[in-house]
């Protein structure tokens, strides 16, 4: 497998939020290594505690909610099971509705980068089923957690 540098364009992020989560036996298909999908199910674990880092729920208030508009993974090493792997997550860009995050993969033995992605979310009211301008108070809260502007 080869691996490619990032593009000279990307940000390099502080990733605020990392998560260790353990490999499961489950996570593994037939070539004995980690199943690509579950790569995704590892970032939403990221996103999601982001969120709760940020206390999302409580800025947006009831029936309103980040929505996942799209996501995408370079996969950079292979997984296997036993392991632990630290997925980290990072705010890059705050637009007027949506914000883009990316992630990685680590391998917590060997400090190897296993895969990179990023995925945009976009404020959504679930109840009018369309998307609301992101609120100051939730633009503050994660310029807050990343320490930097995202404007």
């Amino acid at each position: 497998m080869s691996v490619e540098p990032p593009l000279a364009s990307s940000p390099a992020p502080s990733f605020p939020c990392r998560v260790v989560v353990a490999v499961q036996w489950g996570d593994v298909d037939m070539m004995q290594h980690v199943n690509n999908v579950v790569f995704f199910r590892w970032f939403e674990t990221a996103r999601t505690t982001y969120f709760a880092e940020v206390k999302m729920n409580e800025l947006l208030g009831e029936g309103v909610y980040p929505i996942l508009a799209s996501v995408r993974c370079d996969y950079r090493a292979q997984l296997r099971h036993p392991g632990r792997i630290s997925v980290e997550c990072s705010t890059t860009r705050v637009g007027r509705s949506s914000s883009t995050q990316v992630y990685r993969v680590v391998d917590v033995e060997s400090g190897q980068v296993a895969a990179e992605g990023e995925g945009t979310w976009v404020c959504f009211d679930y109840r009018a089923q369309k998307s609301k301008v992101l609120p100051g108070d939730v633009v503050a809260a994660l310029e807050r957690f990343e320490g930097r502007a995202l404007r």
